[in-house]
């Protein structure tokens, strides 16, 4: 699937929330890209903006995380350098504030 198709389903999927506050509830985990909440109901990924990982007793519960929600669009990296990356767009909350439910 291209990348513009990739974009314009997320958009849909996403457009009504778009820069709107949200509040997401799932599981709190922790990635190699910063702290990440997975919906408890649809299963969609939503990156913490400038959270780099959960305090310890949070991670693999479920919390309630509120802010303002934005679609960044990534790319992969034209170096040569072997890395690990996020290609696409990823779901980020912006300002975040959460709660634990468990």
């Amino acid at each position: 699937m291209g990348f513009v198709f990739q974009l314009l389903i997320v958009m849909l999927a996403n457009g009504d929330n778009l820069h709107k506050q949200v509040t997401i509830i799932g599981n709190a985990q922790d990635t190699k890209s910063g702290a990440i909440v997975v919906a408890r109901d649809t299963k969609v990924i939503y990156y913490l903006d400038g959270v780099s990982h959960w305090d310890e007793h949070i991670v693999e519960h479920e919390v309630s995380v509120t802010g303002r929600l934005s679609l960044e669009k990534t790319t992969a990296d034209d170096s040569q350098d072997i890395r690990q990356e996020i290609v696409g767009v990823k779901r980020v909350i912006k300002k975040p504030r959460w709660k634990v439910l468990n």
